[in-house]
């Protein structure tokens, strides 16, 4: 079973550069970081120089997507632009790059991830579990649906535009379309190292989904759309949940019964709920729930 990673990310960048380099490279650094941020999405959270002890050490804290990208900045930064001339953004970060190097002496590079008392710390959400009327339990990664396109809600149609009235009222769940809706982006994070039972009920679950307005659910079993925290919307029927779904696997089934409890007996439409890392249904990921069992019957 392939696992994802859930903790946000960071890399330490500790850059030794000479004093007698340290001002060109403070002049040509703003560029660098400008194209960073627009060609690999990175976010620059910290950048220091020490005012006592080893003062030639600067140190740059980036929050990054994923440790791939890492080499991959390396590799455009440092290969031959003319290989490249379609792509004129990569050729300017291919000379800013190399501009600088001269100036660093030695670089390091460590992989790091936030702790719970982090002020700014938060949990990144790979999986969702869905629980139909039946109680049945499917679960999708986030990667797959990601890669589904043909799964979007499109924009300009009457259901994207009904999506955006309700994002832009911060309306968390609902009906669209006559299928149930849930901003997932909406609900707080939860972190990896938090109990379940730690959790206040406000964390932990978000508002009831509203009657239908017409009082019922469509008989024929509703799609339902989700809007997720990249900002995409989804519209899954049953042949698309086929598509990025799969049954609660065997091994995990008595532990994810366990972890859900709680929220089904509750008729908690939709939660967000850290998993243990021993737990296979998120392999030490975070989760969120789907509770279609709470507004049928």
């Amino acid at each position: 079973m392939s696992k994802e990673n859930s903790l946000v990310k960071y890399v330490l960048v500790e850059l030794h550069v000479e004093n007698e380099n340290l001002r060109e490279l403070a002049t040509r650094m703003p560029e660098v970081v400008s194209l960073i941020v627009k060609l690999f999405g990175w976010e620059l959270v910290y950048a220091a120089y020490p005012i006592s002890g080893q003062i030639n050490r600067l140190v740059h804290i980036w929050k990054i997507g994923n440790e791939s990208s890492v080499l991959n900045l390396m590799i455009q930064g440092s290969m031959d632009f003319a290989e490249h001339p379609e792509n004129e953004l990569i050729g300017h970060f291919n000379r800013a790059y190399q501009a600088i190097q001269h100036l660093i002496g030695k670089t390091k590079h460590r992989f790091m991830t936030s702790m719970p008392y982090d002020p700014a710390f938060v949990g990144e959400q790979t999986q969702t579990v869905i629980v139909d009327g039946a109680e049945q339990k499917t679960i999708f990664s986030h990667r797959t649906l990601r890669a589904r396109e043909e799964l979007v809600v499109k924009d300009g149609t009457r259901l994207s535009k009904e999506l955006d009235t309700f994002l832009s009222r911060g309306v968390t769940s609902g009906w669209v379309d006559d299928s149930p809706f849930f901003n997932l982006a909406a609900l707080k994070p939860i972190s990896i190292f938090q109990e379940r039972k730690e959790l206040p009920s406000t964390d932990a679950v978000d508002v009831r989904i509203p009657h239908h307005p017409k009082g019922r659910l469509p008989s024929a079993g509703p799609a339902i759309v989700v809007a997720m925290p990249w900002g995409r919307a989804y519209r899954l029927d049953t042949t698309a949940l086929r598509k990025v779904a799969r049954p609660i696997p065997q091994e995990a089934a008595s532990a994810t019964d366990e972890i859900l409890r709680p929220l089904i007996e509750g008729r908690v439409p939709l939660a967000n709920i850290p998993t243990p890392r021993d737990l296979p249904i998120g392999q030490g990921c975070l989760c969120f729930v789907i509770n279609l069992n709470s507004f049928v019957g």
